[in-house]
């Protein structure tokens, strides 16, 4: 922060009194003349200069550390949704193990999914010899072997 500071002119108040000598007449003796100058303090404005300090964004500095955090991101995230796929792909077991069968829609409201990630999902289950696949089309079920 930077102070600047600055003087105000100075007005000053002096009275003198200055007596000189004039003829006598009618008998005023001596004139007087008073002289006034004015005089006020000093004022002192003082001016603040603000700086703020901004950072900079340095982007080879942000690009290095998404290279050597990138790795450990996309481990985490695919490992988040690993665990996530398993997750649905029990329910869908507990639902057939609950009704001894399941459908495609039945398993589309279940997992709150599309109707070809129903089916994707039911057919990794069969694949895995989890789930037996009966029928064809509509008609197609899905029961426990």
């Amino acid at each position: 922060m930077k102070e600047i500071i600055r003087e105000v002119p100075v007005e000053k108040i002096v009275e003198r009194v200055v007596e000189k000598p004039v003829e006598v007449v009618r008998e005023v003796p001596i004139e007087r003349i008073v002289e006034r100058v004015v005089e006020k303090p000093v004022e002192k404005i003082i001016e603040k200069e603000v700086v703020r300090e901004v950072k900079v964004f340095d982007e080879v500095k942000a690009k290095e550390a998404w290279r050597t955090q990138a790795p450990s991101y996309r481990a985490a995230s695919l490992s988040t949704r690993q665990r996530k796929r398993v997750q649905k792909l029990e329910k869908i077991l507990a639902a057939a193990r609950e009704k001894e069968s399941v459908t495609n829609d039945e398993a589309q409201i279940l997992l709150g999914v599309s109707d070809r990630t129903a089916t994707r999902y039911l057919s990794v289950l069969a694949a895995q010899g989890k789930l037996k696949k009966r029928g064809t089309g509509r008609a197609t079920t899905y029961h426990l072997p």
